[in-house]
């Protein structure tokens, strides 16, 4: 039984031999707070996509009826993502409960989906996730259709949106853009790592 929370995201990555860091832990302390987006502003060589599969996954295998969705910058970065997340759904110690499919993760028995999806793949509205992780946002398309999909799917089912970036301009591209409709939203939340850490 994989649990929820801080605590049941550190056992799940020692679980499957991927302990976490110091600043993955500040990281997943700001997701799993009050703010419903957190921008992760990461280096290079920081495990920024690593860190989106493992609370990707964790929350796939402990929420019930769970609908995951990881925007990527690209194709290929789509594909890079999902194979970190294959490998921890392969693990021994999750043996037979994730079904992999293309780009895609199912927990039967729970209900659950996770999809990666590029953002310049097809339109995407209408999506109605628990769960909405951003890869690289600063590297998506200006057109924006994927990030508003889903800071708007945020209005349907209220949850948290976790954005992963490289650069600060990232971060600022969350916290400039207009919010959909009359709707109001809480500001963005930036979770930094310490400088002087070495790369991963």
């Amino acid at each position: 039984m994989i649990r929820p929370g801080l605590t049941g995201l550190v056992e799940f990555c020692d679980l499957i031999d991927e302990p976490m860091e110091p600043h993955e832990k500040r990281i997943a302390g700001a997701y799993f707070g009050s703010a419903r987006e957190i921008a992760a502003i990461l280096p290079r060589g920081n495990a920024k996509t690593t860190l989106a599969a493992k609370i990707g996954v964790h929350h796939l295998l402990s929420t019930p009826a769970a609908m995951v969705t990881i925007g990527a910058a690209s194709r290929d970065q789509a594909r890079i993502c999902f194979e970190r997340m294959r490998g921890f759904a392969q693990h021994e110690a999750l043996e037979d409960l994730l079904t992999v499919r293309h780009l895609e993760l199912r927990h039967e028995d729970l209900g659950g989906l996770l999809r990666v999806v590029p953002s310049d793949g097809p339109r995407v509205h209408g999506l109605s996730s628990t769960l909405y992780i951003g890869d690289e946002v600063w590297a998506w398309p200006p057109g924006g259709e994927l990030l508003e999909a889903m800071q708007t799917g945020l209005i349907k089912r209220p949850r948290l949106q976790a954005a992963a970036d490289l650069h600060p301009r990232g971060a600022a591209r969350l916290a400039a853009r207009p919010a959909p409709g009359a709707c109001a939203r809480s500001p963005v939340r930036q979770a930094h790592r310490p400088r002087g850490g070495g790369p991963r």
